[in-house]
């Protein structure tokens, strides 16, 4: 090391010692245990001699031994090294400040990226599908659009499904899975196993039906800062059943915000297809992690029983104290009848013993929001329905209520920018966009201006 270094130890050493309370060279030699002496110490402050660069901790917390906390925190290891040199000056705040605007800046280019490659990857998901089926030659491949909703006049694009059939039944049987190709192409539209009827073929193995969803899966935001006094949105319910996921779509997909579900993350988590098999831990894990850290112009999505009841509490107040406003739909008992059922779901979607015991959490959570933090909870009760237009009917409505109750809590759309968002929002998937806003619209949302 170079002398100015240890020059830069001698003063520090000799200024510290002689700041009150003083310290003699043989009190710091005693601190510091038998191999060291007062000499020795005397030799350091005059410069005649250095002690090991591993020493210098050490010499720091025994000089600091009897200061005062404030005055430990100021001259520190860190703060000696900076001054020898060996370590560069700690920076300004007005550089920290910089940095950190330039870090923020490129985590949201690069959520961005992936957002908008997610949302690619759907949109021609059928057609990299086929191709990869066709290069194979092993499968052929059904591409049915979905469209659904509560009436004739308001089909929204749900999902693409994909049923594959071997060429050949002689050859040995198989997944698309196991291609390889194929399996990449499914996974890069974030494809699913798909518990619909098959289309062509009634006898179509389970495993050999898919589907592409639109509504109910990832997508990014639109807007570009979070709408005045929202800064997030979780959707919480017991079960699937509620469709959770869905209004949580259609809500998110309304204002500009983007979405997320636990179901996917937890299915990204395990590299698995099956959306019946996302383990409840998983699920869990990520709501947690989104609860520490929320997503600013997102929406979230999560069901499930709740593994730390009294903590989630504690988070989720942590969460409203950030902005978030929670859309808690708790379900009726034929809702959760319709969960318990093996034929619709199959083991290992969730530990239904616990269902009503979430649905109980849940209702014990919004009553408690709805006292300490009435703006920030919306509750709603999920109906079952045998059939899927009354379904998205009970999907539109709860989405509908949020939004009108968003308004009611105070969070401000300006006219001028909503307009703007729902044009783009409708640009980008005019086949979610159209009917959805057109269903709202004829329903008195948005209804402020």
């Amino acid at each position: 090391m170079k002398d100015v270094a240890w020059t830069a130890f001698q003063q520090a050493l000799a200024r510290e010692m002689s700041a009150k309370p003083k310290l003699t060279s043989d009190a710091l030699a005693r601190r510091l245990g038998s191999n060291c002496s007062e000499e020795l110490v005397n030799r350091w402050r005059r410069g005649r001699s250095t002690p090991d660069l591993a020493e210098l901790g050490e010499i720091v917390k025994q000089v600091n031994a009897d200061r005062p906390a404030e005055h430990r925190t100021t001259w520190t290891l860190f703060s000696l090294l900076r001054e020898m040199g060996v370590l560069p000056p700690e920076p300004t705040d007005e550089e920290l400040f910089t940095k950190a605007v330039r870090l923020q800046s490129l985590q949201q280019k690069l959520d961005r990226a992936v957002d908008e490659s997610t949302e690619l990857g759907r949109q021609a998901g059928p057609s990299s599908i086929v191709r990869a089926a066709v290069a194979g030659g092993r499968w052929a491949v059904g591409v049915w659009p979905a469209y659904e909703g509560p009436d004739e006049d308001t089909l929204i694009h749900v999902a693409d499904r994909i049923d594959f059939r071997l060429l050949d039944n002689r050859r040995p049987p198989g997944r698309p899975w196991d291609d390889p190709d194929i399996r990449a192409a499914l996974r890069a539209t974030h494809a699913v196993r798909s518990d619909g009827i098959p289309r062509w073929d009634e006898d179509l193995e389970s495993e050999n039906r898919w589907s592409i969803v639109h509504v109910g899966s990832p997508r990014p935001s639109t807007v570009e800062s979070p709408w005045p006094g929202l800064g997030g949105l979780c959707f919480l319910a017991p079960s699937i059943e509620g469709w959770v996921n869905d209004v949580a779509a259609l809500t998110s997909f309304a204002i500009g915000y983007g979405l997320t579900t636990t179901r996917d993350l937890a299915l990204d988590y395990q590299a698995s297809p099956d959306k019946s098999r996302s383990q409840p831990q998983d699920r869990w894990f990520f709501h947690r992690q989104l609860l520490a850290d929320p997503p600013k112009r997102r929406a979230w999505s999560h069901f499930g029983h709740l593994l730390d009841a009294p903590a989630h509490h504690l988070w989720v107040n942590e969460a409203v104290a950030r902005g978030v406003v929670f859309v808690i739909i708790t379900e009726t008992d034929r809702c959760l009848e319709k969960a318990k059922d093996p034929a619709r779901w199959p083991a290992g979607l969730d530990d239904f013993s616990q269902l009503e015991k979430t649905r109980q959490e849940l209702e014990l959570l919004a009553d408690e929001l709805a006292r300490t933090a009435p703006d920030s909870i919306i509750h709603l009760t999920a109906e079952a329905f045998d059939t899927r237009p009354g379904r998205w009917h009970q999907a539109l409505e709860h989405s509908l209520l949020t939004l009108k109750g968003l308004e009611e809590r105070r969070v401000y759309f300006p006219p001028a920018e909503l307009k703007w968002i729902i044009e783009r929002t409708t640009a980008r998937s005019p086949a979610i966009g159209l009917p959805l806003y057109r269903w709202l619209s004829e329903r008195g949302w948005p209804g402020r201006s």
